[in-house]
């Protein structure tokens, strides 16, 4: 038995509470079980609903409880501990439904937060209705997911709102950020794109020109820094923006503007950094180089030094290793250290053999008896000296060191040989007067014989001043009786008296007192250009932007009516692609149905329209004929010429193609006139290339040349017989519809072609649109691809390959298309075929075979595409061709020396021109019948027929008592009439009763110098006769309207009243009908 013993009390208590305590304990989970049915498993309880649970719940409890409980002593205690058990689990329910609805409100808010979110991101109007709607909407949905009676709602609805405003406080600020990015990001883009150009760009003209020097590297620097900046800010102001991002546009170009500039100054100090390294290592190199002491000596220690330099330049250059910057500039380095050494060295070099020189020619002195022996001598020992010099040179230096090395030394024994020779004369003259007396008196004999000849203000042939010259030098120095010796000194000296007469001969104007200039305009399809002949010589015109050629481009204002031409015209074309207008020339003369102007509207921005007498260009409303347009740039041509001559200018000679018909020169004579012009002439191109091809070559002997005409937008080739003061036109061909706008076109087409394969999306949609918007959009689109596609084919002509590249072309979508030569050459071969098709005509025109053609003249812009110089060297095997005269600007030169030919006699004494005979390009005719077939075109002026011409051509009459006939005017080759040009018709009246074939009708055709064709019909046996001058009715204007556009330019400039052709205010346009009839027989017989 254990000492301590346990007491009943203990024992019945012990029991007593754990009987108790698992009473309570059955009791909580009586409560817990019917919590759980009551609340239904829900989480969350409204306050009073959990009130009544718990109450429910304790019920069900004391009622276990009571059940349970034996001792009833003991069971008050654990009542109250049961009641406290069950009150630490309600206030544990509360806190769990206050932390579950806790969690519920707050994904609740974070799901209206997201939703209204969302759906801002969707909203496109901003407005303070569609928030609050939005708002609305969320709120009631946010609502839903609480009972209606629930007190706190209004409590959350309130915290909501404030939720929403933070929300949208915060997505105005994220959607600035996005638009900043979306402003930012392309051009970001285009930044590092047009700095990674940069850098390839220099490293080819690293590559290709290694020893190009400091101005030729930052002059092509600027080139190209110009050319990205150019195209980076077009970019920035053509980006087609959302209208929300637009406002920030201008601040974010130009902040990357900056960086782009600072990035490639960066560059570019790079490149000057190493550039003045190099100078500084020259500099230092050339002080301490040593004094030759023996060849292997020297160039040992040139060799080392070099060394040293290259190997501190490695470790010293920024340029990453085996980079091409770093290559060029080692190389650069490397070569002006060695021209430095051999510089040194050819100065010994040049000493010794100018020492050598000076020796041997004091001993052939003692020998020679004249200055005919003495130069000899010279001769000969310099040979000597420059075989030995050279041979030195060869071995050691570059080609080019040596020749200018060479040049040197030649300068060096030259100034030698004159110190020597006069020495040489003065002693083989020391007995004779001395030099100088003999000198004046010479020059006093030559100046009274020269003032007998010359008259003061009188205009004299050079080339008949430069024979007086000579002949009078000869009888000053014959009466001198001077020693061989000195003659050629006194030549000399005579030679700069002659320049006082030559200087003041060429201040005599080219025309006479009282007469006013003429000018030659070159009224080109892409570029005009202007010359006139003053002072003895051709000018060139140059305009405002002091460029020698004009681009023809009129920009009209849509308000104000007024023109802006040339230069800022067509610079601004992509913004105004509507309202700015070029290719006139090719619209000028056609009716609008014709093929070729239909395909080109295709192509053009601006609008072109039936107008009431033709084709017109149709501005906000207003229509321009093309002679309108062309008018337009003749007076700013003119006025440009006047500022220039400080004269006013009516008098004028237009070129135009070769191949232009009848109607088109017409228009172009209308054009002159609407300027307030007096057209002295219409020139063809070749033959005004031919007159500046000539004045190179006055005084030559008989050529045969080819004149290769290919402009902008037409392309002719004439084939002329050159001699002594004449120019005769064998045989002219061509294609007034052939030129580099077209190969424009066609890198267009192709462009398009790979931007809508690659993004799907065709550039030519919306031209045509009836949607301005469109339209407007579509066009300034194609305006900018031309733009581009123009300026990619020029660099196509110095380089391999090039890239198209437009920015935001489509909507958001870049153009981005490379192009090799080979390529484009592949695209325009259709072009080039046709060409030489028709050098080939034109050559079997003039009966004349490839061999016979002595000079291949190029004349025009698109001749210095490489591929076309290729042919024409191939189809001539392998001659060279003539780069004599200027391409832009020969046309122009020629024409001012015709205008002065017709102008005045001076110019005429001064070139002695004998004729410059044209040629007809197509042969002209009528309708007739021929082999009893109807329709046929019976030529009656032949192709290539000299002009001014006249030809007359017989014709019967068909029908029995025949009264009248009408005569059907054509132009071209084709046998059918309807297939060639028709130009006019009329009708002969008054023809005696007769059987068919007895009455003759004699149709005579006349061309004058200007290429305007006169036709004439008689009836043979009345006399009876009717004339007609051909003006191609159909796309021609009428005189009214002449006159009406004539008023109106007069109302807006002042200048064309002042320049206002007079007579053709007062002319009348005569009504004339007519037209060819078609023989029934193989007798020609007209109806």
């Amino acid at each position: 038995s254990s000492e301590e013993t346990i007491s009943e009390d203990f024992i019945v208590e012990t029991t007593c509470a754990t009987f108790h305590t698992n009473i309570v304990n059955k009791a909580v989970e009586k409560y817990h079980d019917i919590f759980k049915k009551q609340s239904k498993g829900l989480n969350i309880q409204l306050h009073d609903d959990l009130q009544t649970i718990h109450e429910t719940c304790v019920k069900h409890a004391n009622l276990y409880f009571k059940q349970a409980k034996k001792l009833p002593g003991y069971a008050q205690k654990y009542e109250e501990k049961l009641k406290e058990e069950l009150e630490q689990i309600l206030k544990k329910k509360l806190e769990e439904t206050f932390k579950c609805r806790k969690d519920f409100v707050d994904n609740c808010f974070k799901k209206a937060s997201e939703n209204f979110q969302t759906s801002l991101e969707n909203l496109t109007d901003f407005g303070s209705k569609e928030i609050k709607k939005l708002k609305e909407e969320i709120t009631l949905e946010f609502l839903g997911n609480f009972l209606s009676e629930d007190e706190d709602n209004f409590e959350m609805a309130d915290s909501l709102q404030t939720a929403f405003a933070d929300t949208f406080e915060t997505f105005l600020k994220q959607k600035s950020i996005r638009e900043k990015e979306l402003i930012e990001q392309p051009m970001r883009e285009m930044k590092q794109k047009l700095i990674q150009q940069y850098k390839t760009r220099m490293a080819e003209m690293l590559e290709n020109t290694p020893t190009c020097d400091s101005a030729t590297f930052h002059k092509f620097h600027t080139h190209i820094l110009n050319t990205i900046m150019e195209t980076f800010t077009q970019a920035a102001v053509g980006n087609n923006f959302d209208t929300a991002v637009q406002p920030g546009i201008e601040d974010s170009s130009q902040r990357l503007y900056d960086e782009m500039i600072e990035n490639i100054s960066a560059i570019l100090e790079e490149f000057e950094e190493a550039q003045k390294y190099i100078e500084v290592e020259t500099n230092a190199y050339s002080n301490v180089i040593m004094q030759p002491c023996g060849d292997q000596d020297s160039l040992t220690f040139h060799q080392n030094e070099v060394s040293s330099i290259l190997g501190k330049f490695e470790e010293n250059c920024k340029f990453p290793v085996d980079s091409k910057e770093r290559e060029y500039f080692k190389l650069k380095l490397e070569t002006s250290l060695e021209e430095v050494y051999y510089s040194n060295k050819a100065k010994n070099w040049i000493h010794e053999g100018l020492k050598e020189y000076q020796q041997q020619m004091k001993r052939s002195a003692n020998s020679c008896r004249s200055s005919t022996d003495f130069q000899k001598a010279h001769e000969k020992v310099k040979k000597t000296i420059f075989d030995s010099f050279r041979k030195t040179l060869q071995d050691n230096c570059s080609e080019h060191f040596c020749r200018e090395q060479e040049k040197q030394l030649g300068i060096e024994l030259e100034s030698a040989f004159e110190e020597m020779e006069d020495i040489f004369k003065m002693k083989m003259n020391a007995d004779q007067v001395s030099a100088e007396e003999l000198k004046e008196e010479t020059r006093k004999f030559y100046h009274n014989a020269m003032r007998k000849h010359v008259k003061p203000r009188t205009y004299m042939n050079p080339v008949d001043l430069q024979d007086l010259h000579k002949t009078t030098v000869e009888a000053a120095i014959e009466q001198s009786k001077a020693k061989p010796a000195l003659k050629k000194m006194l030549e000399n000296w005579l030679q700069s008296s002659f320049q006082k007469y030559k200087d003041e001969n060429d201040m005599v104007l080219n025309y006479e007192d009282g007469v006013e200039p003429a000018i030659g305009i070159d009224l080109g399809t892409t570029y005009c250009c202007v010359a006139v002949l003053i002072n003895g010589k051709v000018e060139i015109v140059r305009n405002l932007q002091g460029q020698n050629t004009t681009p023809s481009y009129v920009r009209i204002d849509k308000q104000s009516n007024e023109q802006v031409v040339g230069f800022v015209a067509k610079e601004s074309s992509h913004r105004y692609a509507e309202n700015t207008i070029f290719d006139a020339k090719r619209m000028i003369g056609r009716r609008f149905e014709d093929e070729k102007l239909q395909n080109d509207m295709n192509y053009w921005p601006f609008s072109v329209v039936q107008g009431e007498e033709g084709p017109a260009i149709e501005v906000a409303g207003n229509q321009y004929p093309p002679e309108q347009i062309a008018s337009f740039l003749l007076r700013q041509l003119v006025t440009d010429a006047e500022k220039f001559l400080g004269k006013t200018v009516t008098k004028v000679v237009i070129t135009v193609p070769a191949y232009f018909t009848d109607g088109q020169r017409q228009a172009t004579i209308d054009a002159g006139e609407m300027a307030g012009l007096q057209v002295l002439t219409i020139l063809n191109e070749p033959t005004a290339a031919s007159i500046a091809y000539k004045m190179e070559r006055f005084h030559e002997d008989a050529r045969n040349v080819l004149i290769f005409d290919l402009g902008g937008g037409t392309f002719d080739v004439a084939i002329l017989k050159t001699d002594a003061g004449s120019i005769e036109i064998l045989a002219v061909d061509g294609d007034t519809h052939l030129g580099g706008e077209d190969f424009d076109k066609a890198m267009m087409q192709y462009c398009a072609e790979k931007f809508q394969n690659e993004h799907k999306l065709n550039p030519f949609n919306g031209k045509d649109s009836t949607l301005k918007v469109e339209r407007d959009k579509a066009k300034q689109r194609l305006r900018r691809l031309q733009t581009y596609c123009e300026k990619r084919k020029i660099d196509l002509s110095f380089a391999r390959s090039t890239t198209i590249s437009v920015d935001t072309f489509q909507g958001a979508t870049d153009l981005e298309v490379t192009i090799s030569r080979e390529t484009f050459e592949e695209l325009v071969a259709p072009y080039f075929t046709k060409a030489l098709q028709i050098v080939e005509r034109v050559l079997k025109a003039a009966k004349l075979s490839k061999e016979s053609i002595e000079d291949v003249v190029l004349v025009g812009g698109s001749t210095r595409i490489p591929r076309i110089q290729e042919m024409l060297t191939q189809f001539f095997n392998g001659k060279a061709l003539n780069h004599t005269i200027n391409p832009d600007e020969a046309v122009a030169y020629g024409a001012a020396v015709k205008a002065a030919l017709m102008n005045g006699n001076q110019a005429k004494k001064m070139f002695n021109f004998k004729s410059i005979q044209d040629a007809t390009p197509m042969s002209l005719g009528v309708e007739a019948f021929v082999h009893g077939v109807a329709g046929h075109f019976s030529a009656i002026i032949p192709k290539s027929s000299k002009i001014p011409t006249v030809v007359k051509q017989k014709y019967s009459t068909l029908l029995d008592n025949q009264d009248s006939v009408l005569i059907k005017i054509y132009q071209g080759e084709a046998h059918l009439a309807k297939d060639n040009e028709f130009l006019g018709e009329f009708i002969l009246k008054g023809i005696p009763p007769a059987p068919a074939g007895k009455e003759m009708v004699e149709v005579s055709m006349h061309i004058n110098d200007m290429g305007i064709l006169h036709v004439r019909a008689i009836c043979k046996s009345s006399r009876g006769s009717e004339l007609l001058t051909v003006f191609e009715n159909k796309g021609r204007l009428s005189q009214g309207t002449k006159v009406r556009l004539l008023k109106e330019a007069q109302a807006n400039d002042p200048g064309v009243l002042r320049r206002s052709y007079r007579r053709f205010l007062s002319e009348k346009g005569t009504e004339n009908h007519g037209g060819f009839y078609k023989p029934k027989t193989v007798r020609k017989s007209m109806r």
